[in-house]
């Protein structure tokens, strides 16, 4: 495995949960796709993964950022009108792992 990244969350109780995703290399045939997201950084990514993909935290177990230059050049020159500090956006893919 390449990279390995831990992601937090809040549970309802208040309690906290970590775990590792790993980035994965370019032929990954043995995982399947979750979905993509658009962020302003990695956690944000996932907070959008977990948002819109039911069971996301448990069935996510790998990521590839992928250049996505055209629709993230678009939502960065958007936001820089409203929030002139923000940085540039990343386009994350969140994998599951095929049994």
């Amino acid at each position: 495995m390449q990279n390995a990244i831990k992601i937090k969350r809040v549970i309802d109780d208040g309690s906290k949960e970590e775990k590792e995703i790993y980035e994965l290399p370019e032929d990954s045939s043995r995982y399947c796709l979750l979905g993509k997201a658009i962020g302003i950084n990695m956690n944000h990514c996932i907070i959008l993964g977990s948002k819109h993909k039911n069971g996301f935290w448990h069935r996510v177990y790998g990521y590839r950022i992928i250049q996505n230059w055209e629709i993230e050049k678009m939502m960065f020159e958007a936001m820089k009108k409203i929030r002139p500090e923000i940085e540039p956006y990343i386009t994350v893919a969140f994998f599951e792992r095929l049994t």
